[in-house]
């Protein structure tokens, strides 16, 4: 199986496991491995981030080079251009525009993170509702 292969299958098993999902970002979270770790869409009870967390599909620094290259390329000055763009990319990855649009529960502060994780597992394991039972139906059973 190649490496694609086993992504899809951690996904999968990321999507159907039965106990409660609950992730945090504190740091960088880019692309596939994002995605791996937990990232909205993931079909996690709980998403949560802290302030300095930064997401997206690759580095801001990377990114700007991906989507602005031939704009970069034919301004006057490039540097300054290649500034403004990556300052633009890394303020659209900070994480209260994907908390604007419900993708992740709540922004938190560091040192709330426990109580916020306890809270959450209550929640998870009924004694305010729970959630339902997933099983593993679709999980293969040969590789």
């Amino acid at each position: 199986m190649g490496v694609s292969g086993r992504i899809v299958t951690q996904w999968s098993a990321l999507g159907m496991a039965t106990v409660p999902k609950i992730s945090v970002l504190l740091r960088k979270g880019y692309g596939g491995a994002y995605f791996s770790l937990g990232a909205p869409g993931m079909g996690m009870d709980f998403n949560y981030a802290w302030p300095s967390a930064d997401m997206g599909f690759v580095a801001p620094e990377v990114a700007v080079n991906i989507a602005h290259a031939r704009r970069i390329a034919q301004s006057d000055d490039p540097e300054a251009m290649r500034a403004e763009l990556t300052d633009e990319l890394r303020r659209a990855s900070e994480p209260w525009g994907a908390a604007g649009k419900n993708y992740l529960h709540d922004i938190i502060r560091p040192r709330d993170t426990r109580a916020t994780l306890l809270a959450s597992l209550e929640i998870a394991r009924g004694s305010r509702g729970g959630f339902s039972e997933r099983r593993l139906a679709n999980w293969p059973t040969t590789f």
